[in-house]
Protein backbone atom coordinates (compact mmCIF):
# COMPACT_ATOMS: atom_id res chain seq x y z
CA UNK A 1 0.00 0.00 0.00
CA UNK A 2 1.54 3.32 -0.63
CA UNK A 3 1.30 6.07 1.88
CA UNK A 4 0.99 9.96 1.04
CA UNK A 5 4.57 10.18 1.46
CA UNK A 6 5.43 7.95 -0.81
CA UNK A 7 3.13 9.47 -3.18
CA UNK A 8 4.36 12.73 -2.51
CA UNK A 9 8.07 11.20 -3.19
CA UNK A 10 7.36 9.14 -6.27
CA UNK A 11 5.14 12.58 -7.50
CA UNK A 12 8.23 14.86 -6.93
CA UNK A 13 10.79 12.05 -8.46
CA UNK A 14 9.04 12.41 -11.50
CA UNK A 15 8.38 15.91 -11.73
CA UNK A 16 12.73 16.45 -11.49
CA UNK A 17 13.56 13.45 -13.75
CA UNK A 18 10.54 15.09 -16.48
CA UNK A 19 12.03 18.14 -15.92
CA UNK A 20 15.90 17.19 -16.31
CA UNK A 21 14.54 15.46 -19.31
CA UNK A 22 13.47 18.50 -20.54
CA UNK A 23 16.57 20.48 -19.91
CA UNK A 24 19.06 18.22 -21.34
CA UNK A 25 17.44 17.79 -24.71
CA UNK A 26 19.60 18.97 -27.12
CA UNK A 27 19.19 22.28 -28.23
CA UNK A 28 15.81 22.40 -26.19
CA UNK A 29 16.83 25.29 -23.74
CA UNK A 30 18.24 27.94 -26.10
CA UNK A 31 15.43 27.64 -28.87
CA UNK A 32 13.06 28.37 -26.49
CA UNK A 33 14.60 30.96 -25.45
CA UNK A 34 15.07 32.23 -29.03
CA UNK A 35 11.40 31.47 -29.66
CA UNK A 36 10.63 34.00 -26.47
CA UNK A 37 10.57 37.84 -26.29
CA UNK A 38 10.39 40.26 -23.28
CA UNK A 39 7.00 41.17 -23.95
CA UNK A 40 5.47 37.25 -24.01
CA UNK A 41 7.53 36.92 -20.60
CA UNK A 42 5.75 39.83 -18.96
CA UNK A 43 2.57 39.22 -20.18
CA UNK A 44 2.70 35.55 -18.47
CA UNK A 45 3.70 37.54 -15.48
CA UNK A 46 0.49 39.57 -15.99
CA UNK A 47 -1.45 36.65 -16.22
CA UNK A 48 0.12 34.99 -13.39
CA UNK A 49 -0.76 37.88 -10.75
CA UNK A 50 -4.51 38.31 -12.79
CA UNK A 51 -4.86 34.70 -11.51
CA UNK A 52 -3.40 35.27 -8.26
CA UNK A 53 -6.18 38.16 -7.47
CA UNK A 54 -8.46 36.27 -8.72
CA UNK A 55 -7.86 33.25 -5.92
CA UNK A 56 -7.72 35.93 -2.86
CA UNK A 57 -10.67 37.12 -4.27
CA UNK A 58 -11.92 33.36 -4.32
CA UNK A 59 -11.05 32.60 -0.88
CA UNK A 60 -12.59 35.59 0.42
CA UNK A 61 -15.91 34.73 -0.79
CA UNK A 62 -16.00 31.31 -0.35
CA UNK A 63 -17.05 30.18 3.63
CA UNK A 64 -16.40 26.86 2.79
CA UNK A 65 -12.47 27.31 1.98
CA UNK A 66 -11.70 30.09 4.90
CA UNK A 67 -10.30 27.71 7.03
CA UNK A 68 -8.27 26.60 4.65
CA UNK A 69 -7.46 30.12 2.94
CA UNK A 70 -4.16 30.52 4.69
CA UNK A 71 -2.16 27.34 3.33
CA UNK A 72 -3.85 27.29 -0.08
CA UNK A 73 -3.13 31.06 -1.08
CA UNK A 74 0.30 30.17 0.28
CA UNK A 75 0.80 27.39 -2.29
CA UNK A 76 -0.62 29.11 -5.23
CA UNK A 77 1.96 32.09 -4.15
CA UNK A 78 4.70 29.67 -4.12
CA UNK A 79 4.28 28.70 -7.68
CA UNK A 80 3.57 32.46 -8.78
CA UNK A 81 6.97 33.05 -6.58
CA UNK A 82 9.02 30.01 -8.21
CA UNK A 83 7.59 31.43 -12.05
CA UNK A 84 8.90 34.46 -11.40
CA UNK A 85 12.37 33.43 -10.37
CA UNK A 86 13.04 31.64 -13.21
CA UNK A 87 11.18 34.73 -15.61
CA UNK A 88 13.68 36.87 -14.25
CA UNK A 89 16.96 34.65 -15.04
CA UNK A 90 15.02 34.71 -18.86
CA UNK A 91 14.16 38.13 -19.13
CA UNK A 92 18.11 39.12 -18.32
CA UNK A 93 19.19 36.39 -21.11
CA UNK A 94 16.45 38.34 -23.66
CA UNK A 95 17.28 41.50 -22.79
CA UNK A 96 21.17 41.05 -22.68
CA UNK A 97 21.15 43.01 -19.71
CA UNK A 98 24.55 41.90 -18.48
CA UNK A 99 28.12 41.98 -19.89
CA UNK A 100 28.36 38.94 -22.82
CA UNK A 101 28.95 35.72 -22.12
CA UNK A 102 28.07 35.45 -18.25
CA UNK A 103 24.66 34.06 -18.87
CA UNK A 104 25.25 31.12 -20.36
CA UNK A 105 22.73 28.07 -20.91
CA UNK A 106 24.48 26.00 -18.31
CA UNK A 107 23.62 28.88 -15.82
CA UNK A 108 19.94 28.89 -16.67
CA UNK A 109 19.79 25.31 -16.38
CA UNK A 110 21.49 25.58 -13.02
CA UNK A 111 18.48 28.18 -12.16
CA UNK A 112 15.77 26.22 -13.61
CA UNK A 113 16.69 23.10 -11.78
CA UNK A 114 16.99 24.18 -8.45
CA UNK A 115 14.07 26.24 -8.66
CA UNK A 116 11.93 22.97 -9.68
CA UNK A 117 14.07 21.13 -6.89
CA UNK A 118 13.16 23.61 -4.59
CA UNK A 119 9.36 23.86 -5.52
CA UNK A 120 9.37 19.98 -5.80
CA UNK A 121 10.39 19.97 -1.93
CA UNK A 122 7.59 22.27 -1.19
CA UNK A 123 4.85 20.09 -2.98
CA UNK A 124 3.66 22.87 -5.54
CA UNK A 125 1.49 20.25 -7.34
CA UNK A 126 -2.46 19.50 -7.70
CA UNK A 127 -2.64 16.75 -4.85
CA UNK A 128 0.49 17.74 -2.43
CA UNK A 129 0.26 17.15 0.97
CA UNK A 130 3.31 19.29 2.07
CA UNK A 131 1.38 23.03 1.24
CA UNK A 132 -2.16 21.83 1.94
CA UNK A 133 -1.21 20.56 5.48
CA UNK A 134 0.83 23.85 6.23
CA UNK A 135 4.23 21.67 6.87
CA UNK A 136 7.55 22.74 7.14
CA UNK A 137 8.72 25.09 4.15
CA UNK A 138 5.48 25.50 2.62
CA UNK A 139 3.99 28.74 1.63
CA UNK A 140 7.18 30.12 0.39
CA UNK A 141 9.71 29.18 -2.99
CA UNK A 142 11.82 32.02 -2.09
CA UNK A 143 13.35 33.19 1.02
CA UNK A 144 14.13 36.36 2.22
CA UNK A 145 17.69 36.35 1.82
CA UNK A 146 17.67 34.79 -1.56
CA UNK A 147 15.56 37.50 -3.04
CA UNK A 148 17.80 40.68 -1.14
CA UNK A 149 20.59 38.80 -3.39
CA UNK A 150 19.06 39.13 -6.48
CA UNK A 151 19.49 41.63 -9.05
CA UNK A 152 16.71 44.50 -9.91
CA UNK A 153 18.52 46.13 -12.30
CA UNK A 154 15.69 48.93 -13.20
CA UNK A 155 13.69 51.49 -11.91
CA UNK A 156 9.79 51.18 -12.76
CA UNK A 157 8.58 54.56 -12.12
CA UNK A 158 4.71 54.56 -11.33
CA UNK A 159 2.70 55.61 -14.27
CA UNK A 160 5.61 56.22 -16.02
CA UNK A 161 8.78 54.82 -18.01
CA UNK A 162 11.23 52.04 -16.59
CA UNK A 163 14.55 52.86 -16.26
CA UNK A 164 17.68 51.29 -16.02
CA UNK A 165 19.95 52.35 -12.84
CA UNK A 166 22.70 54.02 -13.76
CA UNK A 167 26.11 51.65 -13.63
CA UNK A 168 27.85 55.02 -12.61
CA UNK A 169 28.67 56.50 -9.23
CA UNK A 170 28.67 60.00 -8.58
CA UNK A 171 31.00 62.53 -6.61
CA UNK A 172 31.23 66.24 -6.34
CA UNK A 173 33.74 68.48 -6.72
CA UNK A 174 33.55 72.12 -4.42
CA UNK A 175 36.00 74.25 -3.10
CA UNK A 176 36.95 74.84 0.04
CA UNK A 177 35.69 76.76 2.71
CA UNK A 178 38.90 78.91 2.58
CA UNK A 179 39.12 78.88 -1.54
CA UNK A 180 35.29 80.06 -2.29
CA UNK A 181 36.69 83.70 -3.13
CA UNK A 182 38.68 82.22 -5.62
CA UNK A 183 36.00 80.60 -7.73
CA UNK A 184 32.90 82.64 -8.86
CA UNK A 185 30.90 79.87 -10.67
CA UNK A 186 30.64 76.20 -10.84
CA UNK A 187 32.12 76.33 -14.52
CA UNK A 188 35.37 78.08 -12.95
CA UNK A 189 35.53 75.05 -10.85
CA UNK A 190 34.81 72.35 -13.88
CA UNK A 191 37.50 74.13 -16.05
CA UNK A 192 40.21 73.75 -13.07
CA UNK A 193 39.05 70.49 -12.72
CA UNK A 194 39.96 69.08 -15.93
CA UNK A 195 43.27 70.94 -16.03
CA UNK A 196 44.43 69.46 -12.92
CA UNK A 197 42.69 65.80 -12.56
CA UNK A 198 43.75 63.67 -15.14
CA UNK A 199 41.47 60.68 -15.55
CA UNK A 200 43.93 58.17 -16.84
CA UNK A 201 45.73 58.65 -13.78
CA UNK A 202 43.13 57.21 -11.40
CA UNK A 203 41.34 55.04 -13.60
CA UNK A 204 38.31 57.31 -13.88
CA UNK A 205 36.21 56.89 -16.81
CA UNK A 206 34.00 60.27 -16.97
CA UNK A 207 30.90 59.71 -18.58
CA UNK A 208 28.98 62.81 -17.22
CA UNK A 209 30.09 66.56 -15.81
CA UNK A 210 27.03 68.55 -14.51
CA UNK A 211 27.07 71.74 -13.16
CA UNK A 212 25.33 72.16 -9.58
CA UNK A 213 24.50 74.60 -7.03
CA UNK A 214 26.74 76.49 -4.80
CA UNK A 215 29.87 76.81 -7.10
CA UNK A 216 29.83 72.46 -7.32
CA UNK A 217 30.57 69.84 -9.93
CA UNK A 218 29.27 66.56 -10.28
CA UNK A 219 31.09 63.77 -11.73
CA UNK A 220 29.65 60.23 -12.89
CA UNK A 221 32.09 57.86 -13.61
CA UNK A 222 32.29 54.01 -13.87
CA UNK A 223 35.08 52.14 -11.67
CA UNK A 224 35.48 54.92 -9.16
CA UNK A 225 38.53 54.53 -6.35
CA UNK A 226 37.23 57.60 -4.06
CA UNK A 227 39.53 56.88 -1.81
CA UNK A 228 42.70 57.45 -4.37
CA UNK A 229 40.80 60.69 -5.81
CA UNK A 230 40.03 62.20 -2.23
CA UNK A 231 44.10 61.58 -1.48
CA UNK A 232 45.39 63.88 -4.76
CA UNK A 233 47.24 66.66 -3.35
CA UNK A 234 46.41 68.65 -7.05
CA UNK A 235 43.28 69.12 -5.60
CA UNK A 236 44.01 70.25 -2.20
CA UNK A 237 46.78 73.06 -4.30
CA UNK A 238 43.78 74.31 -6.16
CA UNK A 239 41.55 74.87 -3.07
CA UNK A 240 39.16 71.96 -4.20
CA UNK A 241 38.36 68.84 -2.11
CA UNK A 242 36.16 65.73 -2.87
CA UNK A 243 32.80 65.33 -1.38
CA UNK A 244 30.38 62.31 -1.48
CA UNK A 245 27.10 61.84 -2.68
CA UNK A 246 24.72 61.12 0.35
CA UNK A 247 22.04 59.19 -0.99
CA UNK A 248 18.89 58.58 -0.03
CA UNK A 249 16.77 55.63 0.42
CA UNK A 250 14.41 54.20 -2.62
CA UNK A 251 10.06 54.52 -2.02
CA UNK A 252 8.13 52.82 -3.08
CA UNK A 253 3.92 53.57 -3.73
CA UNK A 254 1.71 50.82 -2.74
CA UNK A 255 -1.84 50.44 -4.01
CA UNK A 256 -4.88 48.89 -2.72
CA UNK A 257 -4.44 49.78 0.77
CA UNK A 258 -7.55 48.86 2.89
CA UNK A 259 -9.03 52.34 4.40
CA UNK A 260 -9.23 51.35 7.74
CA UNK A 261 -5.53 50.61 7.72
CA UNK A 262 -3.25 53.49 9.55
CA UNK A 263 -0.27 54.18 8.61
CA UNK A 264 1.38 52.22 11.96
CA UNK A 265 -0.94 49.28 10.93
CA UNK A 266 0.52 49.72 7.46
CA UNK A 267 3.83 49.12 8.38
CA UNK A 268 3.61 46.41 11.30
CA UNK A 269 0.95 44.12 8.96
CA UNK A 270 3.66 44.82 5.78
CA UNK A 271 6.58 43.18 7.74
CA UNK A 272 4.84 40.69 9.46
CA UNK A 273 3.42 38.98 6.39
CA UNK A 274 5.55 40.48 3.73
CA UNK A 275 9.24 40.19 5.51
CA UNK A 276 8.71 37.61 7.72
CA UNK A 277 8.59 39.76 10.70
CA UNK A 278 12.46 41.36 10.13
CA UNK A 279 13.75 44.62 9.19
CA UNK A 280 10.69 46.18 11.34
CA UNK A 281 12.96 49.64 11.00
CA UNK A 282 13.30 49.20 7.15
CA UNK A 283 10.17 50.40 6.76
CA UNK A 284 8.86 53.84 7.08
CA UNK A 285 5.98 55.34 6.28
CA UNK A 286 5.92 58.97 4.27
CA UNK A 287 2.41 59.68 3.16
CA UNK A 288 -0.93 57.56 3.50
CA UNK A 289 -3.20 59.22 0.82
CA UNK A 290 -6.93 60.02 1.82
CA UNK A 291 -9.60 58.04 0.41
CA UNK A 292 -11.60 58.94 -2.13
CA UNK A 293 -15.72 59.02 -1.48
CA UNK A 294 -16.92 55.48 -1.54
CA UNK A 295 -13.98 53.86 -2.00
CA UNK A 296 -12.38 51.14 -0.56
CA UNK A 297 -9.23 51.02 -1.10
CA UNK A 298 -6.29 53.69 -0.90
CA UNK A 299 -2.71 54.31 -1.45
CA UNK A 300 0.45 55.04 0.26
CA UNK A 301 4.17 55.72 0.00
CA UNK A 302 6.54 54.07 1.97
CA UNK A 303 10.40 54.47 2.57
CA UNK A 304 12.53 51.20 2.75
CA UNK A 305 15.88 49.95 2.63
CA UNK A 306 17.35 48.90 -0.79
CA UNK A 307 17.45 45.26 0.14
CA UNK A 308 13.95 45.44 1.07
CA UNK A 309 12.83 46.74 -1.90
CA UNK A 310 14.64 44.33 -4.02
CA UNK A 311 12.45 42.02 -1.64
CA UNK A 312 9.19 43.35 -2.32
CA UNK A 313 9.26 44.13 -6.07
CA UNK A 314 10.61 40.33 -6.51
CA UNK A 315 7.81 39.41 -4.90
CA UNK A 316 5.31 41.95 -7.15
CA UNK A 317 2.60 41.82 -4.28
CA UNK A 318 2.67 43.58 -0.45
CA UNK A 319 -0.14 41.53 1.14
CA UNK A 320 -2.09 43.69 4.27
CA UNK A 321 -4.44 41.94 5.75
CA UNK A 322 -6.81 39.76 3.25
CA UNK A 323 -5.63 42.32 0.30
CA UNK A 324 -3.14 41.26 -2.25
CA UNK A 325 -1.57 45.14 -2.90
CA UNK A 326 0.29 46.74 -6.05
CA UNK A 327 3.37 48.36 -5.66
CA UNK A 328 6.27 50.38 -8.17
CA UNK A 329 8.94 52.65 -7.51
CA UNK A 330 7.78 56.36 -6.52
CA UNK A 331 10.54 58.69 -7.51
CA UNK A 332 9.17 62.45 -7.10
CA UNK A 333 9.45 65.15 -8.92
CA UNK A 334 8.40 68.30 -8.19
CA UNK A 335 6.73 69.86 -11.71
CA UNK A 336 4.31 72.87 -11.24
CA UNK A 337 0.76 71.89 -12.93
CA UNK A 338 0.48 75.26 -14.35
CA UNK A 339 4.01 76.46 -15.92
CA UNK A 340 5.07 73.38 -16.48
CA UNK A 341 8.29 74.03 -15.48
CA UNK A 342 9.96 72.73 -12.33
CA UNK A 343 10.80 73.07 -9.09
CA UNK A 344 7.73 74.76 -7.63
CA UNK A 345 4.62 73.78 -7.11
CA UNK A 346 1.44 75.37 -8.68
CA UNK A 347 0.33 76.89 -5.56
CA UNK A 348 3.60 79.39 -5.49
CA UNK A 349 4.08 79.42 -9.24
CA UNK A 350 4.23 83.62 -10.14
CA UNK A 351 4.43 82.29 -14.03
CA UNK A 352 1.67 82.75 -16.47
CA UNK A 353 -0.25 79.13 -17.36
CA UNK A 354 0.29 76.98 -20.32
CA UNK A 355 -0.71 74.01 -21.47
CA UNK A 356 0.91 70.51 -21.19
CA UNK A 357 -0.75 69.50 -23.94
CA UNK A 358 -1.16 72.48 -26.81
CA UNK A 359 1.14 74.82 -24.87
CA UNK A 360 -1.93 77.69 -24.50
CA UNK A 361 -1.51 80.06 -21.99
CA UNK A 362 -3.97 78.06 -19.86
CA UNK A 363 -4.00 74.98 -17.57
CA UNK A 364 -4.00 71.78 -19.10
CA UNK A 365 -7.36 70.80 -17.59
CA UNK A 366 -9.01 73.65 -19.39
CA UNK A 367 -7.87 72.62 -22.33
CA UNK A 368 -9.72 72.40 -25.51
CA UNK A 369 -7.84 71.26 -28.01
CA UNK A 370 -7.41 67.36 -26.55
CA UNK A 371 -7.98 65.99 -30.36
CA UNK A 372 -5.18 67.80 -31.66
CA UNK A 373 -1.78 66.79 -31.57
CA UNK A 374 -0.03 66.91 -28.73
CA UNK A 375 3.36 69.45 -28.21
CA UNK A 376 5.36 70.17 -25.30
CA UNK A 377 6.19 73.69 -23.56
CA UNK A 378 9.23 72.73 -22.30
CA UNK A 379 11.00 71.50 -25.48
CA UNK A 380 9.95 73.87 -27.24
CA UNK A 381 10.98 76.82 -24.80
CA UNK A 382 14.38 75.05 -23.81
CA UNK A 383 16.82 77.24 -26.20
CA UNK A 384 18.32 75.09 -28.79
CA UNK A 385 16.51 72.14 -28.07
CA UNK A 386 16.71 69.74 -31.57
CA UNK A 387 13.81 67.21 -30.07
CA UNK A 388 10.82 66.15 -30.94
CA UNK A 389 8.04 68.19 -29.13
CA UNK A 390 5.06 66.20 -30.51
CA UNK A 391 4.05 64.87 -27.00
CA UNK A 392 2.82 65.88 -23.85
CA UNK A 393 4.86 68.37 -21.38
CA UNK A 394 3.81 65.09 -18.44
CA UNK A 395 4.68 62.31 -20.75
CA UNK A 396 7.81 61.11 -18.89
CA UNK A 397 8.28 57.60 -21.43
CA UNK A 398 8.39 60.60 -24.45
CA UNK A 399 9.68 64.10 -23.09
CA UNK A 400 13.26 64.39 -22.80
CA UNK A 401 13.38 66.94 -20.11
CA UNK A 402 10.99 65.37 -17.93
CA UNK A 403 12.92 62.29 -18.65
CA UNK A 404 15.95 63.62 -17.36
CA UNK A 405 14.99 64.92 -14.38
CA UNK A 406 14.00 61.46 -13.69
CA UNK A 407 17.48 59.64 -14.36
CA UNK A 408 19.16 62.96 -12.59
CA UNK A 409 16.66 61.85 -9.09
CA UNK A 410 17.15 58.26 -9.77
CA UNK A 411 21.29 58.73 -9.40
CA UNK A 412 20.55 60.38 -6.12
CA UNK A 413 18.69 57.17 -5.01
CA UNK A 414 20.76 54.19 -3.31
CA UNK A 415 18.80 51.14 -5.03
CA UNK A 416 22.11 48.77 -3.61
Amino acid sequence: METNGDADGKRGRIRRSSSAALLNTSGTLEKSIEALNVSRVNALRASIERHSDMVSRALLASKKTANNRATIEAAFRACREAFLEVSTVLVNKLEVRIAPGRLMEEDIRKVVEETLVVSSGRGLCAGSEGACNGGEGSGRAVSYASMARSPTPEVRVSRGPTIGLPRTTSFLIVPEEESRSKYTSSQEVKERLCRVLKPAEYGLRVSRLTLVRDGGVRVEALFLDIGKIKANAVLAKVGLKVQENIKSNPRLIVHGVPVDMSAEDIVQELVAQNLDGRDAEAVKMIYLFKAKQNKHKTSCVIEVKPEVRKVLLERGRIFLRYAACALADHVRIVQCFKCLSFGHYAANCKGKPSCGHCTGEHEMKDCRSRDSKPRCVNCERQAGSRGDSAHSAIDASKCPILLRKIKDRIALINYG
